[in-house]
This record gives structure tokens, C-alpha cells and sequence, in this order.
């Protein structure tokens, strides 16, 4: 069967629930119609439609075409590697609690994460401190991160400054999607990754000899 043909729209009668992932029967209800209606501009009305799950009991609220509860669900990145930086780990995940209500927040959360990953990478190593290119800079001069994943994380600091330019007021007639969201963050999660799984090759190594 098409998976596809699942997929909960509001014109469908029958598809799976976004909560259960439960094959069932929509009974669709209209709130804002022409007895209830709230004006937001000129000629449109709120259009919303909404029906509860006859298996886990959640609702589900449509707005004209588009699916506004619950919010759609967006890939994830493992976080495991993150358990030696806390700090980093916990704007990680603040990011990704609000990258679908609040894309620019969240942008600017993931981009704290990578500066924060990287001066706790830093102070585990004992290196000191110093600015964001010159702390990069050092990841590579101490072969903690290679120049592929330097020039990662120089360039990913186009797409994070639409969330949080320095030294000025943020922009938020500047498009920004949670995708924007979810490479910076995969990126952190790539600098974790790549350390963790030296460290492990290392300690490999080390215990053959």
C-alpha cells in the first residue's frame, strides 16, 4: 500500500492519526465558519477543522490546507555523543523544542549550540578560550577536528547569523525554515560523532599494542 495515500489531509475521511500513527475514521468538525468567525484581515476568515482520534483520543486541527496540531514531525539527530557537553547538549535540544513554532529562536539556539560544543571541546582539552575563529582554528591545529569540518563550521555561520547577527537586531522579515534549524544542529552533531569515534579508534588502537 501507498504510505502516502495515509497521510491525514483535511479533505480525507479515513487516514492515520499524526499522534498514533492509527489507521481511523475522521469525523471533521468546523470551527470558525459562519456563525463563528474571527476576522484577520479583509475578506478572510479562520477556516478551521478539526476532529479527535478515536484511538488515542488527541486532536487534530487543520487551518485552510495546512496541519497546525500537533505540529509536523521533523527529523531528529542522535544526541548521544553529547553527553561530555552538557551546556551544548541542553541548547540542543531547547533548539529543537520550538524549530517548528519558532524557526529565527530556534536558529539562534542551534547557533549558541555550535559556539558552546566548541568551547567545551576546548576546555576538555585544556586549550584556551579565545574567539569563534580562532577557537576553530585551534580545533584544528590541535587535530581535535579536520579542515573538512572547519570549513563546515565557518560556512554553517551564514545560515545561523539570520537567527542571531552580531551586534544587530534580528531580522525577522528574513525566511527561515526549521531546516535551517536541523543542519546547523547536525553539523554540532557531527563534530561530537567524528571526536567520539576518534577517541574510540585511539583507545582501539592503543589496547592492541
Amino acid at each position: 500500500m501507498n504510505k502516502d495515500k495515509n497521510i491525514l489531509t483535511r479533505e480525507k475521511e479515513s487516514a492515520e492519526c499524526p499522534h498514533c500513527n492509527t489507521l481511523c475514521h475522521w469525523d471533521w468538525l468546523e470551527f470558525g465558519g459562519d456563525y463563528l468567525s474571527y476576522q484577520f484581515h479583509d475578506n478572510d476568515y479562520a477556516k478551521i477543522l478539526f476532529a479527535q482520534c478515536k484511538n488515542c483520543e488527541q486532536d487534530v486541527l487543520f487551518y485552510k490546507d495546512i496541519l497546525i496540531f500537533p505540529l509536523a514531525k521533523k527529523e531528529k539527530v542522535n544526541t548521544d555523543s553529547f553527553k561530555k557537553y552538557p551546556n551544548a547538549l541542553k541548547l540542543l535540544n531547547e533548539a529543537f523544542s520550538i524549530a517548528e513554532l519558532s524557526p529565527h529562536s530556534a536558529l539562534a539556539l542551534a547557533k549558541m549550540c555550535l559556539e558552546t560544543l566548541i568551547k567545551e571541546i576546548l576546555r576538555e582539552n585544556r586549550i584556551r578560550v579565545s574567539t569563534y575563529l580562532e577557537n576553530v582554528n585551534a580545533l584544528v591545529d590541535e587535530n581535535i577536528v579536520d579542515e573538512n569540518i572547519k570549513n563546515l563550521v565557518t560556512d554553517v555561520r551564514i545560515i545561523g547569523n539570520q537567527g542571531a547577527p552580531v551586534f544587530d537586531i534580528i531580522d525577522i522579515t528574513t525566511p527561515v525554515l526549521s531546516e535551517d534549524v536541523l543542519i546547523v544542529l547536525k553539523i554540532a552533531t557531527h563534530i561530537t560523532k567524528t571526536i567520539t569515534e576518534h577517541e574510540k579508534l585511539k583507545n582501539d588502537l592503543i589496547s592492541k599494542m
